[in-house]
């Protein structure tokens, strides 16, 4: 992510990946999430990405322009709560 106290990791399956984000900063923050395509072994004209709907949890909705970014390799503007965390999975078609 683009702020050292907001922390990613990635679980890795086939044509598809979970990043899981906590964050350990002061205050609410917005970050952008950096996605090495390569490294997952995905090809970025290819994928899509949602944040998946978790009870208590989030309820993101990913936008048109989040898509786009998709391809550079960058969510932008992800919305993370202090001591909270997001979950975004990212498909290849």
């Amino acid at each position: 992510t683009t702020d050292a106290k907001v922390l990613a990791t990635v679980y890795e399956k086939p044509k598809s990946a979970l990043i899981s984000i906590a964050s350990w900063a002061d205050n609410a923050t917005t970050v952008d999430i950096k996605i090495d395509f390569k490294k997952l072994g995905l090809d970025p004209l290819r994928c899509t990405a949602y944040f998946p709907e978790v009870k208590n949890f989030q309820s993101f909705t990913i936008t048109p322009a989040m898509l786009a970014s998709l391809q550079k390799g960058i969510i932008p503007s992800v919305w993370i709560d202090k001591a909270k965390g997001a979950a975004i999975i990212i498909q290849q078609k």
